[in-house]
């Protein structure tokens, strides 16, 4: 009686369903689909240790085999080791291709390098999903969803440098959740893959951006960013018997979202906190010197960055960015640009209708919080 299956997993079970996409395994022993439709949620562009000896399938660090070549669902060769494959290849040659819906926060994108599931192997040109993949930037995000109230210790009690970042980004994830069922069912197509490009301008280098953000009073940029690197775990590697530790080439070329005057990334699905802000957002944040190696990169999280309160307080904080109060000319007037940014996501199919109040109503309360703590 059922029709459809659809595959959902997030962070290290996205990279899982990579992994099982990558293998060809969409298939069952009857010839059927497995899943009609994939949601790889904060996968990157990774896979995991999922089919090795002694794998640690939890493992996050950048030098592992689950941060190999391919990272593309297009074909492509990899200039520098000479590697044609591609994250689709097998599972297409057995017809047995899902439609997939893949989305990424800014923590993947500045610490794994997402980008790379839709570039080429050195950052220079883009490499297009095929028209069975989405691949949505929630802009802006780290990797957990954010909420009130903000603050500078994690709920582990680890202390960062910045106040964590408050971007919910789950009304997007619901709406494109059911996107993905329409999909499946032949009913609609969802919208257009929306994430940094080369071509337009909207994907940089993230060193290209250090400037802007320690233009802001407070912004601490990483002092060293993380690399992917081409990693060669030995002969036996495709049949999961890998050599430690694994020889390290060159790294690879990944871009993150070029961003506004205000610091708040330019492309992706930009949620109502970053069309109508009341601070800067970023997919990454750093350490606080009480925990030692202070301006080092902390993977998972992400900061937000509020404006100051009024013009006086921007001015006393040499701030460049307008104040809430030059922003805004109230409450009311804050609520009504969010309600109307709400229903463009709407429009633009990353918002149910339903779920339009609540962001607003969540939009209230970080107003509520930000104009009384800022400055």
């Amino acid at each position: 009686t059922i029709r459809y299956g659809l595959g959902y997993g997030a962070s290290q079970c996205g990279r899982f369903l990579r992994e099982f996409l990558y293998h060809g395994l969409n298939v069952d022993e009857r010839g059927r689909l497995v899943f009609d439709g994939v949601f790889a949620h904060t996968g990157s562009s990774r896979r995991g240790e999922f089919n090795v000896r002694f794998g640690q399938p939890s493992t996050n660090i950048l030098r592992s085999p689950g941060a190999v070549f391919p990272m593309s669902y297009q074909l492509q060769t990899d200039p520098v080791t000479g590697l044609s494959d591609g994250l689709l290849s097998r599972i297409e040659a057995r017809g047995a291709m899902p439609k997939v819906v893949a989305t990424n926060t800014g923590v993947e994108y500045w610490w794994s390098g997402a980008s790379l599931g839709h570039s080429d192997a050195e950052g220079t040109r883009d490499v297009e999903p095929p028209p069975s993949v989405r691949v949505y930037y929630l802009t802006g995000t780290q990797h957990q969803p954010g909420a009130l109230p903000s603050s500078d210790v994690t709920p582990e009690g680890v202390h960062v440098r910045h106040l964590l970042n408050t971007i919910d980004f789950r009304p997007i994830m619901r709406a494109i959740l059911l996107r993905l069922d329409r999909w499946v069912r032949g009913i609609d197509d969802p919208p257009a893959g929306r994430y940094p490009r080369i071509a337009d301008g909207t994907a940089v280098r993230r060193e290209e951006l250090a400037e802007r953000f320690r233009s802001i009073p407070g912004v601490h940029f990483p002092s060293a960013l993380p690399l992917r690197r081409r990693l060669d775990f030995g002969p036996e590697a495709e049949r999961g018997v890998l050599r430690y530790p694994p020889h390290e080439g060159a790294p690879y070329g990944a871009v993150v979202s070029a961003v506004d005057a205000d610091g708040n990334e330019l492309a992706g699905v930009r949620a109502v906190d970053v069309r109508v802000p009341l601070g800067t957002y970023t997919g990454w944040t750093v350490r606080h010197p009480d925990i030692g190696g202070a301006g080092h990169f902390i993977p998972l999280l992400g900061a937000t960055h509020p404006f100051a309160r009024s013009a006086a307080d921007r001015m006393a904080a040499a701030d460049p960015r307008p104040s809430i109060d030059e922003r805004y000319s109230s409450r009311d007037d804050y609520l009504a640009r969010a309600r109307s940014a709400a229903h463009e996501l709407m429009t633009e199919g990353f918002l149910l209708e339903e779920d339009v109040e609540r962001v607003v109503a969540q939009a209230g309360a970080r107003y509520d919080a930000f104009h009384q703590g800022a400055g």
